[in-house]
């Protein structure tokens, strides 16, 4: 199971659009460690750089966000804690029963599900607003 960027996701906002790529390739390669058995302390340093690269893209949306005044601001931060709550229970799941097969898929499942959601609705929301709020912007000058 692995993440495939295409145009389709797109937003419009080129930074946004860059890390959602960027994420993929990331999340892609956390399934990778997993599919190949590299073994649990592999695992989890891609984990860690998953973590990290997942938080620095999740606060760069949300200050985007806070700086357009988006509506929905209170419910992407929603679903973001959400997405970093998941990584959580896996890194829990993997500390306590290791990478098993149960658990890969779990994990695999989880996060495809999260990010075409996320992606197709939240965040193409968020680029139709910025679109409209840039137009307007453009108008008032």
């Amino acid at each position: 199971m692995k993440l495939e960027w295409n145009n389709s996701l797109k937003i419009g906002h080129e930074n946004i659009d860059n890390q959602h790529k960027e994420l993929m390739d990331r999340i892609n390669y956390f399934f990778d460690s997993i599919d190949s058995g590299t073994g649990k302390e592999e695992v989890l340093r891609t984990l860690d750089f998953l973590e990290k690269y997942t938080n620095k893209h999740f606060y760069d949306e949300e200050e985007i966000q806070r700086n357009y005044n988006y509506p929905k601001y209170k419910d992407q931060c929603i679903q973001h804690q959400v997405f970093r709550n998941q990584l959580q229970d896996i890194r829990y799941m993997c500390d306590k029963y290791g990478v098993t097969g149960a658990i890969t898929n779990y994990m695999q499942q989880k996060i495809v599900d999260f990010w075409e959601y996320h992606i197709n609705n939240l965040d193409k929301d968020l680029g139709q607003y910025l679109k409209e709020k840039s137009k307007m912007e453009y108008i008032e000058v």
